[in-house]
């Protein structure tokens, strides 16, 4: 179990882009982060180009459900019909219900910080009467925002 949910967070990160956002520029050997003016609702901190943001909004959710090879790297975690998944900063819930899809005997546990991100998917879960997929609000450290990076 603990391997499929490890899986599925490195095809998050893997198959997260930044479609939209400038070519990335060349990265010296030993950092990909680079540190600029931070905008609005960012950390002032870039990865590859791409600004890292504090928290996504509930406002921002729609631009979540968008397909980027998402069913191919559900396809790949080949997920059993009993297993029990995690979603960790589910957002829209994009994942999470496609997931619901094949783990159909069992639960999908949909985390997110915001409870505005958790109302759009109970909504969701209402409309189309979704059974497996559990909504829980997680919580940050004190000082999330305030802890150094490394």
């Amino acid at each position: 179990m603990y391997t499929r949910l490890f899986t599925l967070l490195l095809l998050l990160l893997v198959l997260s882009d930044c479609a939209g956002q400038p070519t990335p520029s060349v990265q010296t050997a030993t950092s990909s982060y680079t540190f600029k003016t931070a905008s609005r609702d960012g950390t002032g901190k870039f990865y590859f180009s791409c600004e890292i943001s504090f928290v996504m909004g509930s406002l921002a959710a729609g631009w979540l459900e968008r397909e980027e090879n998402v069913s191919q790297a559900i396809a790949n975690l080949e997920i059993q019909p009993d297993e029990h998944i995690a979603d960790i900063g589910a957002g829209s819930g994009y994942y999470a219900f496609r997931m619901a899809n094949k783990a159909q005997q069992s639960k999908v546990y949909a985390v997110d910080l915001q409870p505005e991100i958790l109302a759009i998917m109970d909504e969701k879960i209402t409309q189309e009467d979704i059974k497996n997929v559990e909504l829980v609000q997680g919580t940050a450290a004190p000082d999330w925002r305030t802890t150094p990076s490394t």
